[in-house]
């Protein structure tokens, strides 16, 4: 499950370095990976997301490719869904260009 959680947030980085990023606060509706037509998959939805919660951070880093990668967790949310509509167990990053 963890590393399935992994890939797909890795995917979801490769796909959207997005350009609008979290917001203050997680949104009630939660964003959800989506492949395109071209078959990127992506969030939905990136200002969805809220801040990184601090007991979350290592978290995020892995998420986002560990230390040595140039993405860092820009964004969480709890109830992040993947691309069958199914929350991810222990939430979902939104990663970002450092």
């Amino acid at each position: 499950m963890r590393l399935q959680f992994l890939a797909l947030a890795s995917l979801a980085f490769l796909a959207a370095c997005a350009s609008t990023g979290p917001g203050a606060s997680e949104d009630k509706t939660p964003p959800r990976l989506v492949k395109d037509a071209s078959g990127v998959v992506a969030w939905d939805r990136p200002t969805a997301f809220g801040p990184v919660p601090a007991d979350k951070l290592a978290a995020g880093v892995a998420a986002c490719g560990g230390d040595k990668s140039t993405a860092k967790s820009g964004g969480y949310h709890s109830r992040a869904m993947n691309e069958q509509g199914e929350s991810f167990a222990a939430g979902g990053f939104l990663c970002v260009a450092k």
